[in-house]
């Protein structure tokens, strides 16, 4: 009887296996921005000025993935992410990345698949606005919600125009 030789069965090295999924996770979040782009169609910020000024946009995560990138993938969803102009999502002082202006979607189910609630730091509206009430612990304030998602917005109360305006202008 002749010799038989028995292979054994090749995977993928360790880091090979890891590359693989990072590549596969990147893929799912390029899929998921591009689902983004077509459902808000440009910045979401009320009344921000970019559509006017053409500004570049760019997809923002609601929950920050961190320097070790988002292994699990769960951050990386379409109801987590909104689009907004950079300038707002990164570079100007008044923005997401900064910690002045955060949004927080008004259903958990639906997230920024629905309609999304405005916020800014407390601090800023204390030393803009000094004759409004606010609660002594307060940290965020919400200035501006929508009543559609990516389309028409509401101030949370009257007198807060300039306030908004100010924003919009994105200048605090």
């Amino acid at each position: 009887m002749g010799h038989v030789t028995f292979f054994k069965e090749t995977r993928p090295s360790a880091k090979v296996q890891r590359a693989l999924r990072r590549i596969d996770r990147d893929r799912e979040e390029d899929r998921a921005k591009a689902e983004v782009r077509r459902r808000d169609k440009g910045c979401r910020f009320p009344g921000c000025g970019c559509r006017r000024l053409r500004l570049a946009l760019e997809v923002s995560h609601n929950e920050h993935k961190g320097m070790g990138g988002n292994p699990s993938g769960d951050r990386s969803t379409p109801e987590l992410m909104m689009q907004l102009c950079r300038e707002r999502h990164q570079t100007n002082p008044v923005s997401i990345h900064s910690g002045r202006i955060w949004w927080e979607p008004v259903s958990r189910r639906e997230g920024a698949n629905g309609c999304v609630r405005w916020m800014v730091d407390a601090a800023d509206v204390r030393r803009l606005m000094p004759d409004v009430s606010l609660p002594s612990r307060a940290s965020r304030v919400e200035f501006a919600h929508e009543l559609a998602p990516g389309a028409a917005w509401a101030q949370v109360a009257p007198g807060w125009e300039p306030f908004v305006a100010r924003l919009a202008e994105m200048v605090l």
